[in-house]
């Protein structure tokens, strides 16, 4: 009985002085500067969220918020003995009304704060690496629904370029293609609104672009006339766009736009 009485003890004392330890880590967290600074400059750096924005069948992007993460951010600075603002650490808030969890909507264009541009372009295999040559370090999304070519595939991935199946017919064969090589398709492209594509992209965990504009004729012109913060420009390849695709490039970066895949234009955090 003694000894129980003993053990006991021991583990009250154990349990007070963790309790004591910690009281004590958390006074000295409080009163120190980097702490102080952190609290105070919190709010300096906190962003809300935005909600999409969905309007019938079709929905625009969000953009997800942040907090400062307090105690990450007193560790991270802990380690360099200061406060300094490029080692804060966030929290994602993420938009109540967001394209995950509506995929049963068309997404008819970016978030125009972002000021991204995405182009999609509707190729046959064999105008991959020519349009690949043309677009430089500008990323672009690649339609083709049949995959045969390992070294297309191969291309596309390695220069950090998209994919998107816009074809009901060749779905199952290209997500096959596709998931055997690892590539991600994360998007559908649904011009003519086909309800039993979209509930398959959708079971799929894809989201579906409507681009129901697909250019194809003076395409520098329609650029011009139609381009916004947030635009999803698709094009079909053919002569004409090749042809002004480097020129449409160009003014694109002029306005002053990035040109990026809809993985990245469409990301709401």
């Amino acid at each position: 009985m003694k000894k129980i009485f003993e053990y006991l003890g021991l583990i009250s004392l154990m349990v007070i002085s963790f309790f004591l330890t910690d009281k004590t880590i958390t006074v000295i967290q409080e009163v120190d500067e980097i702490m102080i600074s952190i609290r105070e400059n919190a709010d300096n750096y906190e962003e809300a969220s935005v909600n999409a924005i969905i309007d019938g069948d079709t929905i625009i992007p969000g953009r997800a918020g942040r907090r400062v993460n307090v105690e990450n951010s007193y560790r991270s600075m802990q380690r360099i003995g200061i406060y300094d603002s490029d080692f804060l650490e966030f929290d994602i808030i993420v938009p109540e009304i967001s394209i995950t969890n509506n995929l049963d909507k068309y997404i008819v264009q970016g978030n125009a704060n972002k000021r991204m541009i995405s182009l999609v372009l509707i190729v046959e295999e064999n105008q991959v690496e020519e349009i690949i040559n043309f677009v430089g370090d500008n990323k672009v999304t690649f339609a083709v629904n049949n995959m045969r070519n390992i070294d297309v595939v191969n291309a596309i991935d390695s220069e950090g370029h998209g994919f998107i199946i816009s074809s009901t017919e060749d779905y199952s064969l290209f997500m096959q293609q596709m998931n055997n090589r690892g590539s991600n398709v994360n998007f559908c492209h649904n011009p003519n609104r086909q309800l039993e594509f979209l509930k398959q992209c959708q079971q799929n965990g894809q989201h579906t672009i409507l681009g129901d504009s697909i250019i194809s004729v003076r395409p520098l012109q329609v650029v011009r006339d139609t381009i916004e913060p947030g635009s999803i420009l698709i094009f079909r390849a053919n002569a004409a766009v090749l042809r002004e695709l480097p020129n449409i490039i160009s003014y694109i970066n002029f306005r002053g736009f990035a040109i990026e895949t809809l993985d990245n234009h469409l990301r709401e955090n």
